[in-house]
């Protein structure tokens, strides 16, 4: 392979040929991007061979070396407006000024001669650039484009890697000069390409934005591209499996039975994400961005209007978990414009929703919260919802209250919503004992295996976006962010239906376990006591006023509570003179000793998985701490043995005789 990329380096088969391949000239250039095995051409013929490929990158052998040549400098022009050399050359080409026109491929930036047409057959300089696939950097009198196979290699990139638009661009700049590639490194040397950065990263947005209305089809509304309340949300891709009446529900959904109705509930879940912070950059009048509205964040002037008209609403305290997001927001925010993200996503699918993201400007305050809860469901027409939010218990108490007080229209609904507000299962353990009683998915009916944790997943996608888009202004924020969860999104959408399959093959053989399961268990309680407590389960699921049957009637009583009412009570009967014989051996209380075997077993429990864990191949220090650890262990054991046979001994008699059975017996009837 060595050998192979050095003969790369050289004239490979035209060590002794002089003479051009294709004609009878000096066979001095070739190109290192077309597949031409190795072919050496003349100036002449290879400007003739690249007249539709002006980007490949040429070579010259001085005698000794190849050098980087330009087609340009070989004379190959490029004519836009006209249809190339099928048909007939524009009587009037016009270069651009001082002939300096750049073009970003994928495999560097090139200097290329262009001449547009000037006779006013191709129309605007734009026009004839867009009709070439290359993106222009300015509307009039344009001088840098991109090739659209550049613009959409880095878009899928960004998906992918998460890489900055310098980033990729500094990438593709290293195959032009990878010596002088950075801006200013080197001042007094002469580049062998123009610095485009700030050209290419406005290309990159407006590619990023064309894209979205095409998707949406909006290039076809013969209303324009103005925003108005329908078509806001309209560039995000929906989740296919949520439900949407008039697409995916059958005629009279909200008639259905009781029994039914279950089946036409949606289930939201609701996180705030504080590592998609963002600086104080710019401002909304330099940098107010493209999709504003369009997308999944809610539009930006209402949004921020709802904000300012309440941002003195006083908030309610904690009165469960301590939520520093909530209690104590100022450490959330200091300095930056915005701490954070709010968003609600689809629970069951793990998708965002349209129009329901926007920025935290001080901690999660339920202000910013109530706005995209409810712009998110005020656009639908169903009536039922489960609702997952990890501060629920506190957050849902008065919302209907703040709700009356907001002015805003856009957050208003028509009709009756029946919603059920429940706690992510993995956040709920640390809520008080109430919340894990009211709040848990686990205890609610028709919410299947829902964990109401699907913003927690979505987020490890955006997050790796944190350093990029905390130094980007308002609005080219909110459009990156914008089109990273469309791509999220379209990434679920096209792996729905394996997701869906393996679902549902899963939940087969489950469902016949957990009913076997199910089935025993009733069998080993009888039939009175399930009885009884399924009429629990029922009453208390139909009027949640009735006695929880979840909820325990006692409370639990800790190690170190039994001790040490146990230890009064023995101290109160050796002061009465009524200490029961047998209690007392020694100093030692009979109480101590059962504590004593308790602290052995949970240190021999202890030891087994501290053994378990050096592997197979323990070191010399682990299995000299093994060995002390057991030794020191075999002592306390055979020190309470000694105590216990003065309480009770038969127990010596009994350890005796199961000594003398075989090996095999004793670990029979262990």
């Amino acid at each position: 392979f060595l050998a192979e990329a050095l003969r790369l380096e050289g004239r490979g088969d035209y060590i002794s040929a002089e003479n051009c391949a294709r004609c009878e000239g000096a066979a001095d250039h070739r190109c290192v991007d077309c597949l031409g095995f190795g072919e050496l051409l003349c100036a002449t013929c290879i400007v003739d061979a690249h007249w539709q490929l002006p980007t490949h990158r040429v070579e010259f052998w001085t005698g000794s070396a190849f050098e980087r040549k330009s087609l340009k400098s070989l004379g190959l022009r490029i004519q836009l407006g006209h249809s190339g050399r099928a048909g007939d050359p524009c009587p009037l080409p016009t270069a651009v000024a001082g002939d300096d026109f750049a073009l970003i491929d994928n495999n560097g930036v090139h200097d290329l001669g262009v001449d547009f047409c000037g006779c006013g057959y191709g129309g605007l300089q734009t026009r004839q650039l867009f009709r070439a696939r290359l993106w222009a950097a300015t509307t009039t009198y344009p001088k840098t484009a991109a090739t659209f196979s550049v613009l959409r290699k880095h878009h899928l990139m960004t998906f992918e890697s998460k890489c900055s638009a310098q980033e990729f661009y500094e990438s593709v700049a290293r195959q032009t000069d990878n010596i002088h590639y950075k801006k200013n490194k080197q001042p007094d040397h002469k580049k062998d390409h123009k610095d485009r950065y700030p050209e290419f990263l406005r290309m990159t947005k407006q590619w990023r934005c064309v894209q979205s209305l095409k998707r949406a089809a909006c290039g076809h509304d013969p209303k324009g591209l103005t925003l108005t309340r329908d078509k806001e949300g309209c560039c995000a891709l929906l989740c296919p499996a949520c439900l949407q009446p008039g697409k995916n529900l059958p005629p009279g959904w909200e008639n259905a039975p009781l029994a039914k109705q279950f089946l036409y509930t949606l289930f939201l879940a609701i996180d705030a994400n504080f590592r998609l912070k963002r600086k104080d950059v710019s401002s909304e009048e330099r940098d107010p961005g493209f999709g504003n509205g369009r997308g999944f964040y809610c539009e930006v002037k209402a949004y921020m209007k709802h904000v300012a008209e309440n941002w003195k609403h006083k908030q309610d305290r904690s009165h469960c978990v301590a939520h520093d997001a909530v209690d104590k927001p100022d450490r959330e925010a200091r300095g930056t414009v915005s701490s954070g993200v709010g968003a609600v996503d689809c629970a069951r699918h793990n998708m965002k929703r349209p129009n329901s993201v926007g920025d935290l400007q001080l901690g999660e305050r339920y202000i910013n919260m109530d706005y995209i809860f409810l712009r998110s469901i005020a656009g639908t027409e169903l009536i039922r919802f489960v609702v997952s939010y990890n501060i629920a218990c506190q957050w849902h108490i008065n919302i209907w209250l703040r709700m009356l007080g907001y002015k805003n229209e856009e957050i208003m609904f028509q009709g009756t919503r029946y919603i059920v507000f429940l706690v992510p299962k993995f956040h709920l353990p640390a809520h008080i004992e109430e919340c894990n009683l009211k709040f848990s998915f686990n205890l609610t009916k028709n919410v299947g295996q829902t964990d109401g944790e699907a913003p927690e997943r979505g987020w490890s996608n955006a997050n790796p976006l944190a350093t990029s888009t905390m130094e980007m202004g308002p609005g080219s924020r909110r459009d990156t962010l914008d089109d990273h969860f469309n791509d999220w999104n379209h990434k679920k959408i096209i792996g729905l239906g394996y997701f869906l399959r393996r679902k549902t093959t899963n939940a087969v053989p489950e469902m016949v376990r957990t009913r076997l399961a199910l089935s025993d268990l009733e069998e080993s309680l009888g039939s009175d006591a399930v009885t009884k407590w399924t009429k629990m389960a029922l009453d208390w699921e139909n009027d949640d006023s009735r006695p929880n049957p979840f909820e325990t009637q006692r409370k639990d009583e800790h190690l170190a509570k039994v001790r040490s009412e146990l230890a009064a009570e023995a101290a109160a009967r050796a002061a009465a003179g009524e200490e029961v014989a047998g209690d007392v051996k020694g100093d030692m209380h009979i109480t101590e000793l059962v504590a004593m075997g308790l602290q052995l077993e949970e240190q021999q429990r202890t030891l087994c998985f501290d053994m378990a864990a050096t592997g197979l191949h323990p070191t010399n220090d682990q299995r000299r701490a093994m060995v002390e650890c057991t030794t020191k262990l075999r002592r306390k054991i055979f020190a309470w043995i000694e105590v216990q046979t003065k309480f009770f001994p038969a127990l010596a008699d009994r350890r005796e005789s199961s000594a003398a059975l075989p090996p095999i017996v004793q670990r029979a009837r262990r």
